[in-house]
């Protein structure tokens, strides 16, 4: 990821966070969301929400 990026990349990360954690979600739970998203964002090298096309997603 480009600088830029990785900067939105950890913001949505945080918000994402604290969205789940606001609508109650255990840790544990919150920990293996925020990972996938990590994953999927590391794999496509962009951060979400940039559009995924069936065909990327069914790659990963």
């Amino acid at each position: 990821m480009d600088p830029l990026d990785q900067v939105r990349y950890e913001q949505l990360y945080q918000a994402q966070q604290g969205a789940l954690l606001r609508q109650g979600m255990r840790p544990a739970t919150i920990d293996g969301y925020c990972r996938a998203i990590k994953r999927i964002s590391l794999h496509f090298e962009r951060p979400p929400p940039s559009p995924l096309s069936g065909f990327a997603t069914g790659r990963y």
